[in-house]
């Protein structure tokens, strides 16, 4: 019986290189337009990354950079990331970027960070798009969310590191090692952002820059790593 399934079953792939490359990456992009309109037209109300407007926001960051000419109809507006309120971890095997707050706490901070990097970056550009004076409101809230995006961070590594934990609350899709992500994406942003802030001596001076490197210390990264 199983011999006569097996044809039906049976996917055949060419071991054979592409030849045309040029064609391929037209599909590649049409299928990545098409995929992220897609998405769009299905919006989450859940402000997480793993499945929610946060991960949305992310899809939107990585297509703007992939494709920077092309325009896309929609996209995920940053102020989903706090359409819903923070909620605080309990417990220190809830704490990671992709299930909790964390996440949308960490894309607040990133998107600070990436209105203070070179303008004409692709990333600084992402983070300025959509700033209308019909969305004058999105932004002052957002402005005012980043002590409270910093304070949740604080909060879910002190909880993290005093707490003792057992092997399933390291994990990276709801533990500590989700949170050591959160920081080590924080810290690839904010190299960034204090190059190019150091041309003109205000790296020190930046509220922003200053708290991030606080969250994302050594001393904050070896505990989680520990």
């Amino acid at each position: 019986m199983a011999a006569n399934f097996a044809p039906s079953r049976y996917i055949p792939h060419s071991a054979a290189p592409p030849t045309d490359i040029k064609a391929i990456k037209h599909r590649v992009r049409d299928a990545l337009i098409e995929n992220v309109e897609r998405v769009h037209r299905h919006p989450s109300s859940h402000p997480r990354v793993y499945v929610g407007s946060a991960g949305e926001i992310i899809m939107d960051m990585r297509a703007f950079a992939a494709l920077p000419t092309h325009s896309f109809t929609t996209y995920t507006p940053t102020s989903s990331l706090i359409a819903v309120p923070f909620h605080e971890p309990q417990h220190a095997n809830h704490v990671s970027y992709l299930e909790t707050s964390v996440g949308p706490a960490t894309l607040i901070l990133v998107r600070q960070l990436r209105l203070r990097q070179n303008p004409d970056s692709y990333a600084h550009k992402h983070a300025r798009r959509g700033k209308l004076d019909s969305e004058v409101l999105e932004e002052l809230e957002l402005q005012e969310t980043w002590r409270s995006a910093a304070d949740l961070i604080s909060g879910a590594i002190e909880l993290a590191t005093m707490e003792e934990l057992d092997e399933d609350g390291c994990e990276v899709l709801y533990g500590r090692a989700g949170l050591l992500y959160a920081l080590l994406l924080l810290r690839s942003e904010l190299l960034l952002t204090v190059s190019y802030l150091s041309h003109g001596r205000k790296a020190r001076k930046d509220r922003v820059v200053r708290e991030v490197e606080s969250l994302c210390s050594d001393e904050n990264v070896k505990a989680l790593g520990g």
